[in-house]
């Protein structure tokens, strides 16, 4: 993000929200060892060691997946596929205004 586009600040997190943070924060406790034993082998694998520059450049040339539905409509009347080309970004569901699965991600919606 530029500076002159300003910097989004995060709703507080709902009840919701916390359980979920807090799910997640546990499983990844639960197999600390384990992913950061995979970290160490990819790292080893680029001859990359612990500093965190070299882990942000390892991460920058990491293969992504990208999934997307390319004939779906937004609503200015572009498909998915015409957007990304055009504006060269990926927006999420919550940007682009279409799902495959529920939008209603706030207290009380189809995602609580």
């Amino acid at each position: 993000m530029t500076d002159d586009q300003g910097a989004r600040r995060a709703a507080p997190a709902t009840p919701a929200n916390q359980r979920a943070l807090d799910h997640v924060r546990e499983l990844v406790r639960g197999d600390r060892r384990r992913h950061l034993a995979r970290i160490s082998r990819v790292l080893a694998g680029h001859g990359l060691d612990a500093d965190p520059r070299s882990l942000c450049g390892a991460l920058a040339r990491a293969p992504v997946t990208v999934n997307f539905h390319a004939d779906r409509l937004l609503p200015d009347g572009r498909t998915v596929a015409e957007a990304l080309t055009g504006d060269g970004l990926y927006r999420s569901q919550f940007e682009s205004g279409i799902s495959s699965g529920a939008l209603a991600a706030h207290a009380g919606g189809g995602r609580d």
